[in-house]
């Protein structure tokens, strides 16, 4: 890799983490890009995901094809044509970061936090160290209960579930996360915040996430969000509909299923999804010690979540909805 002078102050690497406003983060960075650059944040933009920079991460794994973005795609390149992609899309960063007149710059993708390993990192520290003075890593963190539903909705909008309550719910790791990331980066170098309305300028994370860049407030008032691409949680009933068609049509990657279902689904009424007593129970199991990991390390301390008494489902409703499926 070529060697480049330090033009930089600060990277900020955004990781989400998932179902934490990263996608209202994202579109009002790329949508505000003029002016954050006016104010010494760059934001890149890049081809072929302009609004983030999930193959920035792909170009520093030994197997880039195991990386979730790349898995997501479901690509059926070549090794070597996946790794010519990652190139050139480092060598446009490269070139972005060269004319730019800013003396900060973002990077931002929730994968970034789903290494399995931290030798992906260390590799991107490299990377960040040629170009910047520092790295900051910006994280946000969600109540476990809370995610667990964004989270099962947001599988079954992507064609990701073929049952509407799966064993194992969707749940983050908050102290394996932060602890690979202190160990390449340093515990001074990691925002962690909790992700919480209450806690943020005007109850809006993008305000939040502006401020940890050391934006002042009447800046960020100036900045445009109009254009937000947010991911609406769907009801229980357009959960079961879209395990129902996922379960007749398992050939279609993420973004397929998304395109041409998200809006039918996000049309649907209906009543809330709700963990059932098994779900619940494992991830309150689960998620502790990485909550007491967060209360002594970061002092978020999230509510606890009671657990509300679910309505079974009984069969009648379950056909009901693998024979409307054959309709989509």
């Amino acid at each position: 890799m070529v060697a480049y002078m330090k033009k930089f102050e600060i990277a900020y690497l955004h990781i989400g983490l998932d179902k934490t406003g990263t996608t209202a983060i994202q579109s009002a960075c790329n949508h505000n890009q003029a002016m954050l650059e006016e104010s010494g944040v760059l934001y890149p933009e890049l081809y072929p995901q302009k609004r983030w920079h999930a193959p920035f991460g792909s170009y520093f794994l030994d197997d880039p094809k195991s990386y979730i973005w790349q898995k997501e795609r479901r690509s059926t390149k070549e090794i070597a044509e996946v790794r010519k992609e990652d190139e050139d899309y480092i060598s446009a960063l490269n070139k972005q970061l060269e004319i730019s007149t800013a003396n900060r710059f973002i990077l931002s993708y929730e994968g970034f936090s789903m290494f399995q390993k931290r030798r992906p990192l260390e590799k991107i520290q490299k990377y960040l160290a040629e170009w910047a003075e520092s790295t900051v890593i910006i994280m946000y963190c969600r109540e476990p209960i809370s995610y667990a539903v964004s989270g099962i909705s947001q599988q079954a909008s992507s064609g990701q579930l073929t049952s509407a309550y799966p064993k194992n719910p969707p749940f983050q790791s908050f102290k394996r996360i932060c602890s690979d990331f202190e160990h390449v980066f340093g515990f001074d170098n990691l925002i962690v915040r909790e992700f919480k309305s209450e806690n943020f300028l005007n109850k809006d994370v993008r305000n939040d996430f502006f401020l940890q860049l050391g934006l002042d407030e009447d800046l960020i008032d100036a900045l445009d969000y109009t254009r937000e691409n947010s991911n609406s949680s769907i009801t229980k009933e357009a959960i079961k509909l879209a395990c129902a068609i996922r379960n007749l049509n398992g050939h279609m990657s993420s973004g397929e299923f998304r395109k041409r279902y998200r809006r039918i689904l996000e049309s649907i009424k209906g009543s809330k999804y709700v963990l059932n007593q098994q779900q619940y129970k494992r991830i309150i199991r689960k998620s502790r010690p990485h909550v007491e990991y967060l209360s002594k390390n970061f002092n978020i301390n999230f509510e606890p979540v009671e657990y509300k008494t679910l309505d079974e489902d009984n069969d009648s409703s379950n056909r009901f909805f693998d024979a409307l499926a054959a309709y989509f």
